[in-house]
């Protein structure tokens, strides 16, 4: 569901990092939010039985939110932990 100039990956145990080339925050939230519905409604099967899953996430961008890549990705940690303090399921902007 992301653009072809897009990159995804695991960045952690649980979290995994989107990097969206010439995209605003504005459209980055549309792809969240269009990710994040279709992740919720998506019905995973596993070894012990189905499982729904929601996530909570952080965007944040070069240069607004920082000027390197550790403090553009140490704010979108932190954006993503605002959305869990917030009830989870949901996306935070930088």
């Amino acid at each position: 569901s992301c653009r072809k100039t897009d990159s995804v990956g695991r960045f952690g145990g649980e979290e995994f990092l989107i990097l969206a080339p010439h995209t605003g925050k504005k459209g980055v939230l549309k792809t969240a939010e269009k990710l994040r519905d279709i992740v919720a409604k998506y019905k995973f099967t596993g070894k012990f039985g189905d499982a729904l899953i929601t996530f909570s996430a952080g965007i944040s961008s070069f240069p607004d939110d920082g000027q390197s890549a550790e403090e553009v990705i140490g704010k979108a940690d932190e954006l993503m932990y605002k959305s869990k303090k917030a009830g989870k399921n949901r996306i935070s902007v930088g």
